[in-house]
């Protein structure tokens, strides 16, 4: 009974020395920024250009059981029509525009992942002190080509934006002070002061 029972359950069990099989799966490419990534509509909320660096690194990430054995060119871009999908679904309130070129540089927009590597190293710039605070913009950086190989769907695009403040910008203050409760009389006091904030 005993050599019958485990017959029977031997039959059931796989053979556990036959781990996932990957021969199949295609490599991917992926965008990522060093320690904590803020790729993708999931980390919408942590690419905030105000809460980062003046000069933001990142990444493309080849996703793959192995490195290529082959060089592998990869381009980015600024891709606008993210921002019309972006502003077209219901589901989001804030609507953004296109963060003019001249506040921020993106330098390199072109690389290579060479044979045996994994990733190629991108920065962009950010010029805070020129960005318009009343606006909300955006600057979706995507990956536009992978030479072929798949590129993510959901980490392709590290969608930076700035969302505006309807009370920033320049203001005259102004204040004046009376000797009499009811303001009557002539004033005291009169200052002008013409402040910028942000």
């Amino acid at each position: 009974a005993i050599l019958a029972t485990s017959i029977f359950f031997t039959a059931f069990v796989k053979d556990r020395n036959v781990g996932p099989d990957f021969s199949t799966t295609q490599p991917v490419l992926a965008l990522r920024t060093p320690i904590s990534n803020i790729a993708g509509l999931a980390n919408f909320g942590r690419a905030v250009i105000g809460n980062l660096a003046d000069t933001v690194p990142f990444y493309i990430n080849l996703v793959s059981d192995y490195p290529l054995k082959r060089d592998l060119n990869v381009t980015l871009g600024i891709d606008a029509s993210k921002i019309d999908d972006y502003n077209g679904d219901p589901a989001n309130g804030v609507k953004y525009e296109l963060l003019p070129d001249s506040d921020f540089t993106f330098p390199k927009t072109a690389g290579t992942i060479s044979a045996g590597q994994r990733i190629d190293s991108f920065t962009v710039i950010f010029y805070k002190d020129k960005i318009d605070a009343t606006s909300n913009y955006m600057l979706p950086i995507t990956i536009t080509d992978g030479s072929g190989t798949l590129i993510s769907q959901n980490q392709s695009t590290i969608w930076f934006h700035a969302i505006g403040n309807p009370i920033a910008g320049s203001y005259n203050w102004e204040w004046i002070r009376w000797n009499a409760p009811d303001t009557t009389g002539e004033p005291t006091y009169d200052l002008d002061y013409s402040p910028a904030l942000f």
